[in-house]
């Protein structure tokens, strides 16, 4: 995260009191990120954290980006900024053993910390905090891309952060791995694609599309995957659709006849960003079967 200069830290605080009440030693103000996920407000003004020392306890990790924090005795609701972890349930309302995992990775990183800061942004549309975590001096959602639990947004627009996913893709760490066994498939990739459509992004959408490869000797039948980006909002059901083998489909994000070649999202928004998006085909349990970085 790309964070403000401008924040105090205040002085340590405290200590941890066991398992699922974690205190924070600090709360420290940020100054105005470009929060980006889809479920995140830009706008509003900067709340600055109180000149005086704050009790903070972790109440409730709810998954690998979100959690619960009582500051001075009022329950708030925090999302951490610049990344997004896999959810705990798939669109097709299967538990999701990444999710699951994410979510213990982050509680790991806040129960093995020493210290922790909180370092407080804005409030997103949905009420909830955006911030940063510090354990031990190191931003938590750092240590959530690095290790494979997250992904980095690349609206986001720090470079170190998406330097660390593509790294943890190319070592198979955490989601980009088998920690949660194999996809329902191996046999499927996403070649090429064209992000930036022709024109207008907005009046072209049938021209912003990804393609995914079946390089297999077998038929998949993706009914039940989906195909989606970084975000939270852009992620898309597949449904009727068998990939034959040597064959490709072109998934395509406005809406036109579905073809055994050209797959329609339905989507009246451009999907994919032209400044840098993650492509991800994932099977019904969760897992990650395919994925490319969308960098031009």
């Amino acid at each position: 995260m790309a964070s403000s200069s401008s924040g105090y830290q205040v002085p340590l605080l405290a200590r941890f009191v066991g398992l699922g009440a974690i205190v924070v030693v600090a709360v420290a103000a940020c100054g105005p990120d470009r929060a980006s996920d889809a479920g995140a407000d830009t706008g509003g003004s900067d709340q600055k954290a109180g000149s005086t020392s704050s009790s903070i306890v972790v109440q409730r990790v709810i998954d690998g980006d979100s959690l619960e924090l009582v500051v001075d005795g009022g329950e708030i609701d925090v999302r951490l900024l610049g990344i997004n972890a896999p959810e705990l349930r798939t669109l097709s309302d299967q538990r999701s053993c990444p999710g699951d995992a994410a979510r213990g990775h982050l509680e790991s990183l806040l129960e093995g910390a020493g210290s922790l800061v909180f370092r407080a942004g804005e409030e997103d549309r949905f009420g909830r905090r955006l911030g940063v975590i510090d354990a031990d001096g190191h931003p938590v959602t750092e240590s959530m891309v690095t290790d494979g639990w997250a992904l980095a947004l690349w609206s986001a627009d720090d470079e170190r952060l998406t330097a660390s996913m593509l790294a943890a893709a190319e070592a198979d760490r955490g989601w980009w791995g088998a920690e949660c066994g194999p996809p329902a498939s191996a046999t499927l990739a996403i070649g090429d694609h064209q992000a930036n459509a022709p024109g207008d992004d907005r009046e072209n959408l049938a021209e912003e599309w990804v393609e995914v490869v079946n390089t297999g000797p077998e038929p998949v039948d993706l009914d039940g995957w989906t195909i989606r980006d970084e975000t939270t909002s852009n992620q898309f059901r597949i449904s009727g659709l068998t990939l034959h083998p040597g064959r490709s489909v072109r998934f395509r994000s406005g809406s036109g006849p579905t073809t055994a070649d050209d797959y329609y999202l339905g989507e009246q928004f451009p999907v994919w960003s032209n400044g840098g998006d993650t492509a991800l085909l994932v099977d019904p349990a969760g897992i990650v079967a395919a994925y490319a970085f969308l960098t031009g």
